[in-house]
């Protein structure tokens, strides 16, 4: 027998098959690819609503837009979608000055990831170029990763920051830390 989180799970993934293939069916739907990706944010969100709803978390997560602990990390890796679809908000909203900012921060890190190996212990832990001032200035847009990331303690999180990465930024909410491995 599955357990809820196998049908938590699959209730994503056939949520996004679907959306998916309706979406190629029609030739002009298959160019939006900024709603196949806000589309499959929304099925996410809300399956993992009336999972909240009828499996609650033991403790509340602590997790909102404005905790930034978790986007420090090496890296984050985003699907193709993805990255189109962060790259079409950057495009739309963001102003020329901060696309040069972004561009700036992206250099930087990607000097200092140079300097720091992946194989270096501590492993280096950078905080994600799309932060400005400590938020997510791509919050709605953000990837599946970061939307899976959940902690019922921003204290603990910092001290995963403060520790460079010691231990592991955890999964408080194991059914939402599954959209993470989309």
């Amino acid at each position: 027998m599955a357990s809820a989180q196998d049908e938590y799970g699959i209730m994503i993934l056939e949520g996004l098959r679907d959306l998916i293939a309706t979406a190629l069916k029609d030739s002009e739907a298959a160019l939006g690819l900024d709603d196949l990706f806000d589309g499959a944010a929304t099925v996410v969100s809300e399956i993992t609503a009336g999972v909240m709803k009828s499996q609650p978390p033991t403790r509340p997560i602590a997790c909102d837009d404005e905790c930034a602990w978790c986007c420090h990390q090496y890296e984050v890796a985003v699907s193709g979608l993805e990255a189109l679809r962060i790259a079409s908000h950057i495009d739309q909203t963001f102003s020329p000055v901060e696309k040069k900012d972004l561009l700036n921060r992206l250099t930087a890190v990607e000097a200092e990831k140079a300097r720091h190996p992946p194989s270096e212990r501590p492993l280096a832990l950078f905080a994600c170029p799309l932060l400005k001032d400590a938020t997510c200035s791509i919050y709605a847009v953000r990837p599946m990763v970061c939307r899976g990331v959940n902690s019922a303690s921003a204290a603990d999180c910092e001290r995963t920051y403060r520790t460079k990465g010691e231990s592991s930024f955890g999964t408080n909410y194991k059914p939402q830390g599954l959209i993470a491995q989309l």
